[in-house]
């Protein structure tokens, strides 16, 4: 059902029953929004985008609206984001896209009041992630009454001011023990418990004062990630450091990344 605030029309939408203009229209304000939040990054080619929107992984469950003018544009999205797991069930990510110029005019407010509506229990916790270089996210946040919890550091690094003479250096390093296992599609299956263990290891990370649960990760979150990435035509590299002894992982490092956007790697985790 459609409603109405001021002039725009907010609707709830499902991305598979979107046409292709209005699936284009959503990449490109993502698109838009991404430059302000990180402007010397690329700006990817909408198709990227519209892969990454279709092909999300299928444990991650969204609910979303839309706002648009009566022309027809679109100018804000709203996504309420449950992860199907065993654990943080109560938890709810909440994004809130909204184009510069249509911002303050009660939008983001009206999404958050269709997600409340939709909501099947009262003791759910919603979670906002906002950016420093875009100051609206943090005050229209902490007007609702929502506290920070973390304060997170994102950091670049420029291939071409690597000392590569360092980097060959660490290279030719062999710590006794311990052997090196690539992986640069899906994850073979004698790797999938190191892999798991891996991920688990992100458990690890600061949480801040939140009350969130440690995920646990299965063999079918491993597969479907891989299905995710392959659909959207990323690729990968995933580093395990494995214990001779053991066969557990000792460490491990990842980079995912879009051949169509060569000179930017868009994901690392160590």
């Amino acid at each position: 059902m459609a409603t109405a605030v001021g002039t725009y029309v907010i609707e709830r939408f499902d991305l598979g029953a979107l046409s292709e203009k209005d699936v284009r229209q959503i990449a490109d304000l993502y698109n838009t929004l991404g430059q302000e939040r990180v402007p010397e990054d690329p700006v990817p080619d909408p198709q990227i985008v519209i892969d990454r929107l279709r092909s999300r992984p299928n444990m991650m469950e969204f609910v979303e609206w839309l706002a648009r003018l009566g022309t027809g544009d679109i100018v804000a999205t709203g996504s309420l984001i449950a992860f199907t797991g065993d654990t943080n069930q109560r938890f709810r990510e909440v994004g809130l896209s909204v184009l510069p110029d249509h911002r303050r005019q009660g939008i983001a407010r009206r999404f958050l009041e269709e997600m409340v509506r939709s909501f099947d229990r009262d003791d759910l916790v919603l979670s906002f992630f906002t950016n420093a270089r875009v100051p609206a996210g943090e005050a229209f946040v902490r007007r609702l009454g929502a506290g920070e919890t973390l304060r997170a550091r994102f950091s670049q690094l420029v291939l071409a001011d690597l000392d590569r003479g360092l980097t060959r250096e660490w290279a030719r390093l062999d710590p006794a023990g311990y052997h090196l296992a690539w992986i640069d599609g899906d994850v073979p299956d004698r790797y999938v418990a190191n892999v798991i263990t891996a991920y688990e290891a992100m458990n690890t990370a600061p949480r801040g004062t939140s009350a969130l649960e440690d995920w646990h990760v299965t063999v079918e979150h491993v597969r479907e990630f891989d299905r995710s990435r392959s659909a959207a035509r990323r690729l990968r590299r995933l580093l395990l450091a494995i214990d001779d002894r053991t066969g557990e992982t000792a460490g491990y490092t990842e980079v995912v990344y879009d051949p169509r956007t060569p000179s930017f790697e868009q994901a690392m985790r160590a």
